[in-house]
C-alpha cells in the first residue's frame, strides 16, 4: 500500500507542477541590468606647445617651442555630473623647453621645466561614452617653473688654444598660476577606451614674468 502511494505521488506531483501557471513577475524583482564598463577615466597625452614669453630686454615676445606630457582624470561621474553634459577633469601637465643664446665668449643655456596642476570645467557635446564627443572648457590652477641656467664664459683666443671655459650653474624655482580655455575631442568605445586630443590656450604668471602657451595635445583614454 505504501509503495503504491509513493509511486502515485512521484507521477502526479511533476505533472501538477508542469501544469501550474507561471508566477507573474513582480515589478522590481528583476535582477539589475549589468552596467557597461566606462574605463578608469584616465587620459595620457603628449603636448607640443608654442610659447610666447616676456623678454627681459624689452622685446614684446620671445617665441619658443616646448613639449611635454599631461595626465588627467575624469571625475564627472564621481561628483554627480554623470547624467549631465558638465565635465570636471583635474590634470597634471609638464612642459619643457631649452634655448641657447650668446656669443663665442659668453654662452647662456637655459632650460625651463613647468608644472601645472589645473582643473578643466567644460560642457560635453556628444554621448558620454561611445562615439565622438567635443568638450569646450575653461581651465585654471597653480603652476611652478624650475629654471636651470648655465653660463659659459671663455676667451675665444684662449679657447681656440685649448684653454677650458668657466661655467656656472644658476637654479631657481618660480611659483605662479595658469588659466585659459580650450576645446577637447575624444573618440571612445563602449568600454571607455579611445583617442583624445585638444587645442588649448593658457596664460601663465610666474613670479614677475608672464607667458602665453598655445598647446596641441594627442593621446589615449583608459
Amino acid at each position: 500500500m505504501i509503495r503504491r502511494l509513493l509511486l502515485t505521488l512521484a507521477i502526479v506531483l511533476p505533472i501538477g507542477a508542469a501544469a501550474s501557471p507561471p508566477r507573474e513577475a513582480i515589478p522590481g524583482d528583476e535582477p539589475p541590468p549589468r552596467e557597461t564598463s566606462r574605463g578608469l577615466g584616465l587620459t595620457l597625452e603628449g603636448i607640443l606647445a608654442g610659447l610666447y614669453e616676456d623678454d627681459p630686454q624689452g622685446s614684446p615676445f620671445v617665441r619658443k617651442t616646448g613639449w611635454g606630457l599631461r595626465v588627467g582624470w575624469d571625475l564627472s561621474r564621481r561628483v554627480g555630473f554623470g547624467d549631465t553634459p558638465w565635465t570636471l577633469q583635474p590634470e597634471l601637465q609638464w612642459t619643457s623647453r631649452t634655448d641657447t643664446e650668446g656669443t663665442k665668449a659668453v654662452t647662456v643655456e637655459r632650460r625651463l621645466d613647468s608644472f601645472y596642476l589645473g582643473a578643466r570645467f567644460g560642457w560635453r557635446f556628444g554621448p558620454e561614452t561611445a562615439g565622438w564627443r567635443w568638450v569646450p572648457y575653461l581651465a585654471a590652477g597653480p603652476a611652478a617653473t624650475w629654471n636651470h641656467v648655465t653660463i659659459d664664459v671663455a676667451d675665444p683666443v684662449e679657447k681656440h688654444a685649448g684653454a677650458a671655459s668657466i661655467s656656472r650653474d644658476v637654479n631657481g624655482l618660480q611659483w605662479g598660476v595658469g588659466y585659459g580655455a580650450g576645446i577637447g575631442a575624444a573618440w571612445l568605445s563602449e568600454d571607455g577606451d579611445g583617442v583624445t586630443g585638444r587645442i588649448e590656450l593658457l596664460r601663465f604668471h610666474r613670479s614677475y614674468l608672464e607667458e602665453l602657451a598655445l598647446a596641441f595635445g594627442l593621446g589615449l583614454a583608459f
